[in-house]
């Protein structure tokens, strides 16, 4: 079978303090039960929902050898989809606009000392939806 065409896109990954449990069995992170998360749409899974191993058609270095990808990813890998709409989504999901806080010392204190810096933004937002419709456009172009 010949190999994928390479697809221009970057994974956003997302911040290990935004996800406490696995997204998809739910079970709670902790010192037994590490984050990893999927090389395709950049969420954190617990090993057992994302022990799946499969080279992608990305750019970069990472992507020459079989990466991790989580239980849905690799379902539509199988299918030849590598354009997975969770990339897009996870960020979305997670975004919160959080006006609680005013200060950067308040928001500091809050987050154990981050300083919020382990936050989906708004510009992660944009980026991600302006990804995807880069995205669909030169899917249907």
């Amino acid at each position: 079978a010949p190999a994928p065409p390479r697809l221009d896109f970057k994974v956003l990954t997302i911040p290990d303090i935004l996800r406490l449990n696995c997204p998809s069995c739910f079970n709670p992170f902790s010192y037994t039960r590490r984050r990893h998360h999927c090389r395709l749409c950049g969420d954190i899974f617990c090993d057992a929902c994302s022990n799946h191993r499969t080279v992608l058609p990305l750019e970069g270095e990472e992507f020459d050898k079989a990466v991790r990808v989580c239980d849905s990813c690799v379902r539509d890998v199988k299918r030849g989809n590598y354009f997975s709409l969770r990339r897009y989504l996870t960020s979305l999901q997670l975004y919160s606009d959080d006006n609680t806080t005013t200060s950067k010392e308040e928001k500091k204190r809050e987050d154990g000392g981050t300083g919020g810096e382990e936050q989906i933004t708004l510009d992660m937002v944009a980026a991600s939806l302006s990804s995807l419709s880069t995205d669909i456009d030169d899917m249907l172009l």
